[in-house]
């Protein structure tokens, strides 16, 4: 279960600037610093390529409130931050994050499976940071989050991928195994592929798939 969990949490922490939320918005000077914020995190190799670019999305913020996008990017990168050092006191990150999924819900252009998507990954990593205290007491509203994001949006590609990873989690827990993993990657690699890559939407979990493809499915 370490194991998996450490993998899993290793290949969450995979991101590449293709794989982030794309955007396209009327404001020009929103759409430039967006991206290029996106950008020097891209080419950032520093420890505290996470901490700048949370800095400048929240100066973005304060400028552009009502961009859900905007928001959505600074929860996803504290969560990534969270977990690439789980024992670090780093629970501000969290609760920032939540702060700004709740902020997205109440925004009426948000694509409101993509935020259920990125509310299960915060209840997962909560779980990561303290497995034994906080599973019993998340697992369902992992499980709860995931399921609404796939009741709004059944081909959104990130909540069948997570909600996989999850139930590999939860297996390996009980000391089972998930079965046809292989084939479920492989249905999930088709929502990704059929996926309509509009401005609006989330774009991430690609790199995920991948690695997962070839740590379970290499070999056939």
């Amino acid at each position: 279960m370490k194991k998996l969990l450490f993998f899993t949490i290793t290949i969450l922490t995979t991101i590449h600037i293709n794989s982030y939320s794309r955007t396209f918005v009327n404001d020009p000077t929103f759409k430039k610093l967006f991206k290029t914020t996106l950008d020097k995190f891209e080419n950032n190799s520093t420890a505290d390529k996470y901490t700048n670019a949370i800095a400048e999305l929240k100066r973005i913020d304060m400028i552009y409130p009502n961009e859900w996008i905007n928001s959505y990017q600074i929860a996803l990168l504290e969560i990534q931050k969270s977990f690439l050092d789980l024992n670090e006191k780093n629970n501000f990150l969290l609760d920032d994050a939540k702060n700004n999924i709740d902020k997205i819900k109440r925004n009426k252009k948000a694509d409101i499976s993509e935020v259920y998507t990125l509310e299960g990954y915060y209840y997962y990593a909560l779980i990561a940071k303290e497995p034994k205290e906080n599973g019993p007491k998340l697992y369902k509203d992992v499980f709860a989050c995931y399921q609404k994001a796939l009741k709004y949006n059944k081909n959104n590609p990130r909540a069948n991928l997570l909600l996989l990873i999850f139930k590999m989690n939860m297996a390996g827990f009980m000391g089972q195994k998930e079965n046809d993993i292989c084939q479920q990657l492989d249905s999930i690699s088709e929502l990704f592929k059929n996926e309509l890559f509009d401005y609006y939407k989330p774009c991430w979990g690609d790199k995920t798939l991948d690695s997962l493809l070839l740590k379970y499915c290499c070999n056939r």
